[in-house]
């Protein structure tokens, strides 16, 4: 029986579209592939994910591999581009109803320390029973470390819980994309769970 439901943030709970995120500072295609190739494909966005790397350094990391000009604009899309996210369609329903049948719903995301204050000030975040950031552990989903965390918070010795990682919901999103969360570590450690992969042909990871 499933007791408890983790959702991850990114195209789960919000959208995180980057195109959105450089359309409104950036002129052309070639900017937004310059600017964004600087903050989000990179290494340096990884180790903030993780904790490692702060918010000064992230940004430092970001003008140090762009050409001076690009920097204005560089700087604007770092300082907005959470604003940008939005909640998904559809997503506080399905919250709502998986409560009403008394299961506990939990956040598990690979998330920079910004995201923090994020979580404080948006309404859905109020309809979790927890989460876990992988910013403010400093670790990285799918590390076993980080699903004993999530173990702890949801404070059992063994629970079956429902995974729902990137692209879940078909009326959330028509695309399919790999799962990161790890059904074998979770069983490995005594949570026994599955997770969706490709939830418009209705195939599930089983551990």
């Amino acid at each position: 029986m499933i007791k408890n439901i983790i959702l991850d943030m990114g195209k789960v709970v919000n959208t995180f579209d980057i195109d959105d995120m450089l359309t409104p500072y950036c002129d052309s295609e070639e900017e937004k592939k310059i600017v964004g190739g600087a903050l989000f494909y990179t290494k340096e966005w990884l180790l903030a994910d993780e904790g490692i790397l702060d918010e000064a350094g992230l940004l430092s990391a970001m003008l140090s591999k762009l050409p001076a000009e690009y920097n204005k604009k560089a700087k604007v899309v770092f300082d907005n581009w959470d604003n940008y996210m939005r909640e998904n369609d559809g997503v506080r329903d399905f919250i709502m109803s998986q409560k009403q049948k008394g299961r506990k719903i939990y956040l598990l995301s690979n998330a920079s320390i910004r995201l923090v204050d994020y979580f404080e000030t948006k309404s859905i975040f109020r309809l979790f029973d927890g989460y876990v950031c992988s910013a403010a552990e400093k670790v990285l989903n799918p590390d076993e470390r980080i699903y004993k965390i999530l173990k702890y918070i949801l404070g059992v010795v063994f629970v079956a819980i429902l995974l729902f990682e990137t692209a879940v919901f078909a009326i959330l999103s028509s695309f399919t994309s790999f799962c990161s969360f790890d059904c074998s570590i979770c069983c490995s450690i005594g949570m026994f769970s599955w997770a969706f992969i490709e939830p418009a042909e209705g195939k599930y990871q089983f551990g």
